[in-house]
């Protein structure tokens, strides 16, 4: 080889050893970390308006992981994710189904989880809850609170 391709071939690498370096690499801590969470409303109807039928909405939950075990696997098929009602502290429980976990080198993940919820019952003004006798808003305002857990047992922040 002369010494021009040896030059080339070395400030090719050296370059390269460079673009890598400049890649910038997110890292986490290995507790699950929500940012944020939405709703697709804030409003739901009452079920006595909507003739019976309860209004679903969508949960968004944005999340970091630094070791990247969210979501459920065969050998962890336990629920993961805690949803609570801050209308009346009932807490649901999922699943996360899918198995997120990062392949590469560096193990941090981040996104977005969305879950369906079906309304059950808004809060009554008066009377038993989902009782033909209870007096309902004809719109309640969603809150909620949640805990996602890892496959590693680490519980996440709870933001409201």
């Amino acid at each position: 080889m002369t010494t021009q391709k040896i030059t080339l071939c070395l400030l090719s690498f050296v370059l390269l050893l460079n673009v890598l370096a400049c890649a910038k690499t997110e890292t986490y801590p290995p507790e699950p970390e929500v940012t944020a969470i939405r709703f697709n409303k804030t409003e739901i109807k009452s079920a006595h308006l909507s003739a019976g039928t309860p209004e679903a909405f969508v949960l968004s939950i944005d999340f970091k992981d630094g070791d990247g075990d969210i979501g459920q696997t065969e050998d962890h098929p336990e629920t993961n994710l805690f949803v609570t009602d801050n209308r009346n502290q009932n807490t649901t429980e999922y699943a996360i189904p899918y198995d997120l976990e990062s392949k590469g080198i560096n193990k941090s993940i981040s996104g977005t989880i969305d879950v369906n919820i079906l309304q059950q019952c808004c809060i009554p003004l008066v009377g038993i809850p989902c009782s033909p006798n209870a007096t309902y808003a004809p719109t309640d305002t969603l809150s909620y609170t949640l805990v996602l857990k890892d496959r590693a047992g680490n519980i996440s922040n709870t933001p409201a």
